[in-house]
């Protein structure tokens, strides 16, 4: 078999005018693969020049290959080089297949629906991801304020032991601390709606009894301030407290009085509905 120095090889691929050329070890293991279309066949023997002339790759036969054609049935010309003194003689068998790389893919990866599948999954579980994140946020977050009332109490008091136990008791008191506090908004919501309740049945049947003398301009009064109260339904708390300064006051009078001690903004707003 013939055999070429890095000199003697260049002018021969140069003559063949190869498209793309690549080196393999003595075993046919790739060493510097095949060029791209991007990269000239010229600038990848420089590469392979000078991938055998360093001293990090060891003396022994070579293979180079070159071939004008990247398609996977296209059978390379091989060229066989001697690097400095190998230690090894050269194999006189020539019948060295090159490697083949086969590459497997899943079929399911490429599939759209498969594809669409688990992009939707991925953004379902972004979701939970930042939904979760902020509910330990907001549990850490208390943790932390009860945790430094905790060492307020214990700063007062030189016993020690009675701020760890508080610690302690505040840290374990989170598993049932959430659920009473649902509770205790679930139950502010049906007072709120029974509140609402008593004061439309109120309103309704006319408990507030208008002078004789002016039946007509009362049951005025009456209307605006009933139309002013129940524009806060949809805020509870300030309904609330509205509710109970009507169903205490005696008159329309002295519901105006309270509500003028209550909130002058709100006083004014209810006189300018009359």
């Amino acid at each position: 078999m013939k055999t070429y120095t890095v000199r003697e090889i260049k002018p021969v691929l140069l003559s063949q005018k190869y498209g793309y050329i690549a080196l393999f070890n003595q075993e046919g293991k790739q060493i510097i693969p095949f060029n791209s279309n991007r990269i000239t066949a010229e600038k990848r023997l420089i590469e392979i020049e000078a991938r055998l002339a360093s001293v990090g790759l060891k003396d022994g036969f070579y293979i180079l290959k070159g071939k004008n054609s990247l398609a996977g049935g296209t059978i390379p010309d091989e060229f066989t080089i001697i690097k400095g003194k190998p230690e090894t003689s050269l194999p006189l068998s020539e019948d060295r297949q090159p490697l083949e790389i086969i590459k497997t893919v899943s079929p399911d990866v490429l599939t759209y629906d498969n594809a669409l599948k688990l992009s939707i999954e991925c953004e379902r579980l972004k979701l939970e991801n930042e939904s979760l994140k902020k509910e330990v946020l907001n549990l850490e977050k208390q943790i932390q304020e009860m945790e430094e009332d905790a060492e307020t109490l214990a700063e007062e008091s030189p016993n020690t032991s009675l701020m760890e136990n508080a610690q302690s008791f505040l840290s374990n008191a989170m598993g049932f601390i959430a659920p009473l506090l649902d509770k205790h908004f679930e139950l502010k919501s049906q007072a709120l709606g029974l509140k609402a309740v008593e004061l439309e049945l109120k309103m309704n049947s006319q408990q507030r009894k208008p002078p004789e003398e002016q039946p007509t301009q009362t049951r005025q009064e009456n209307n605006y301030i009933q139309a002013f109260i129940m524009q806060y339904k949809e805020h509870p708390t300030i309904y609330e407290e509205l509710a109970n300064l009507y169903n205490t006051a005696k008159n329309e009078d002295e519901f105006l009085l309270s509500l003028k001690d209550y909130n002058t903004d709100f006083y004014n707003a209810c006189l300018n509905g009359k």
